[in-house]
């Protein structure tokens, strides 16, 4: 009933509860796409069983939820610190995205401001190279939901500056594959630290590129210009992407002229700024990201 819910009403994701094996994902996946649909799946990683699993289940679906509530229920409590950096590293390493959930301001169900022990944990979670971290009784039944998420938003946007973004970049080399798309958008990466831009740039159709490029942990935003609204609606859970929605590229001059504008629109730039901008040669064609530059506003 939930799934036929979800597609009647096209949502943007489903999160899978209590995945065990990749055969969890896959089954869904038939159901998703018999009926002609493509919605990406969150598995929600629980049970300790889905930890023996782990490459299989990242690898079957679009991104992971360390679930801590039941999976500190399930494993021996000391291990789920432990358990959530092991899964935020293999999403990070595959590409795929992570969700740090359960109890992150719990104490905001009741009182305005979280404890000392609440912070650091989603410091933590951030440092450990989550994409999200996300609240869940705190607003859904909680007194002081605004109050929860600006919190948590504040946390964040302290934290993030301090990250050992050099470290992570230099680390990330080794997983670079031998395809065109994965070395351009690590050397996009890699070029945007080394001389100081401001923002990184990428047209895309699939989303792809803009994932690659956030899968290197960039230390400047990510600009993702997309034709697609639902490329861009999965886009917002990546790490440090900004989605942009626009019509579909004619022609190559039509894709420069429409990530020039954008790019100018941004809040991340200003006259003067380095930008590296990141795109196949030919608009439209998946998987085409051949072309790095680099340009001062």
């Amino acid at each position: 009933v939930d799934i036929e819910f979800g597609l009647k009403e096209d949502v943007d994701f489903f999160a899978l509860s209590f995945v065990r094996k990749a055969c969890d994902i896959v089954s869904l996946r038939k159901i998703i796409e018999s009926k002609g649909k493509k919605i990406p799946i969150v598995a929600k990683i629980e049970k300790y069983e889905a930890i023996k699993n782990l490459d299989e289940i990242i690898d079957a679906s679009d991104g992971v939820m360390v679930a801590r509530g039941d999976l500190g229920i399930e494993a021996p409590i000391e291990e789920v610190a432990l358990l959530q950096k092991k899964i935020i590293k293999k999403a990070l390493r595959k590409g795929k995205f992570s969700i740090t959930a359960t109890q992150m301001l719990d104490s905001m169900i009741e009182r305005p401001y979280p404890t000392r022990a609440e912070v650091s944990d989603i410091t933590n979670a951030i440092f450990d190279g989550t994409d999200a971290v996300m609240l869940s009784g705190e607003t859904a039944s909680g007194k002081y939901p605004v109050e929860a998420v600006r919190v948590m938003r504040r946390i964040a946007e302290k934290v993030e500056p301090e990250l050992p973004y050099e470290k992570r970049i230099m680390e990330m080399e080794r997983a670079v594959s031998a395809l065109i798309p994965d070395s351009i958008s690590y050397a996009g990466v890699f070029v945007a630290f080394n001389t100081k831009a401001s923002l990184i740039v990428t047209a895309t159709e699939t989303g792809r590129t803009a994932i690659r490029i956030s899968r290197f942990r960039p230390n400047v935003p990510i600009l993702a210009i997309t034709p697609c609204e639902k490329v861009a609606k999965l886009l917002s859970i990546y790490w440090g992407v900004y989605p942009v929605v626009v019509e579909r590229f004619k022609n190559t001059q039509d894709m420069v002229e429409k990530i020039s504008l954008e790019t100018k629109k941004s809040p991340f730039v200003k006259k003067g700024d380095l930008v590296v901008y990141l795109s196949g040669v030919i608009p439209g064609v998946a998987g085409g990201t051949n072309l790095l530059r680099v340009e001062r506003l």
